[in-house]
């Protein structure tokens, strides 16, 4: 799931929310690792002004790297922004 805002800047900001339903610290930890590099490896998706809020849901432990990147550039690719 995505949030997201408009801003007067012409920045990108992008946060993580991964809840403890979602596992142990060292599963949350890696989820925020694999979100984080996906995000920087697509930074040019990301339209420039907005802020985004990424939360990450329990079934997201069971995906592979490239399951959730290509689930992230989905969900960007559907906002309308």
């Amino acid at each position: 799931m995505v949030y997201y805002n408009h801003t007067n800047d012409d920045k990108v900001k992008i946060g993580f929310s991964i809840s403890k339903k979602v596992g142990k610290a060292v599963d949350r930890n890696r989820i925020k690792r694999i979100l984080r590099e996906i995000c920087r490896k697509n930074l040019d998706i990301f339209p420039k002004g907005y802020h985004f809020i990424f939360i990450a849901r329990p079934k997201i432990k069971g995906f592979s790297f490239y399951q959730v990147e290509k689930e992230i550039k989905d969900l960007i690719k559907g906002l309308k922004v």
